[in-house]
């Protein structure tokens, strides 16, 4: 019995050393910056801008040496790939916000198949989302209920519409000189979607969302700065 004790002592730890050994062998890689929010609010703009800049940020994939700006972070993802964000620090975290009307029309444009594999994901990383909401819920609780999340882990945040104004601020929380003459040659519509021809309305939304989350959409608008009444045309198309 001693000898079977002895044995089992010794196995214990080995195990013990096996685990601790393989934990301190664990690469952990640090980049510059992760920008976070959600899809359709300019993630892959402001890659772009940080790239023309000089600053290595890759969109929605794990390639850039210095960062990634992604939606699919919140979901700890770099993309739609599906490659985990994992063993990798950020030394910040910024969250980069859009007018939720831009938002919320954008996705109900290009996004409208909620059987699609983003809104599977999404679903699977909000359960305040129900299969059986609407397409215009759908897109009105992402844009609150992700905007939460990204305010959980970021240390700033700011409004894309903003960018050339806070240009500076942002210059000091990566800690890294950006190029404003990057307006003059990046065109704020890049990308391959569709572009917002209808901009859904706050009265369509007062009419067809939950009084609850209209309420909570209007305030968090607010607490971010955006008008909250039918006033303001559509100038940016990510």
């Amino acid at each position: 019995m001693f000898r079977i004790c002895i044995v089992l002592i010794a196995f214990a730890i080995f195990d013990l050393y096996s685990l601790e050994n393989t934990h301190s062998t664990c690469h952990v890689s640090t980049k510059k910056v992760l920008v976070v929010g959600c899809g359709r609010s300019g993630t892959g703009y402001i890659a772009r801008f940080f790239q023309l800049s000089g600053l290595d940020v890759s969109h929605e994939t794990s390639r850039g040496t210095q960062g990634c700006s992604s939606w699919y972070a919140l979901a700890h993802l770099y993309g739609p790939s599906g490659l985990a964000l994992d063993n990798v620090h950020f030394e910040h975290v910024i969250h980069q916000v859009r007018h939720p009307l831009d938002v919320i029309s954008s996705w109900v444009i290009n996004l409208f198949n909620l059987q699609n594999n983003a809104w599977k994901l999404i679903r699977q990383h909000l359960p305040e989302i129900s299969s059986s909401d609407s397409l215009l819920v759908h897109c009105a609780k992402y844009w609150y209920y992700w905007n939460l999340k990204a305010e959980k882990i970021a240390e700033w945040r700011y409004c894309i519409e903003d960018l050339p104004s806070i240009l500076p601020e942002l210059e000091e929380k990566v800690d890294y000189p950006l190029n404003a003459g990057v307006f003059e040659i990046l065109s704020n519509k890049t990308n391959t979607w569709r572009l917002i021809s209808n901009r859904i309305t706050w009265e369509t939304l007062k009419q067809e969302l939950p009084m609850w989350l209209f309420n909570e959409l209007q305030e968090m608008a607010g607490r971010y700065g955006y008008s909250i009444v039918d006033d303001l045309e559509c100038e940016l198309n990510f």
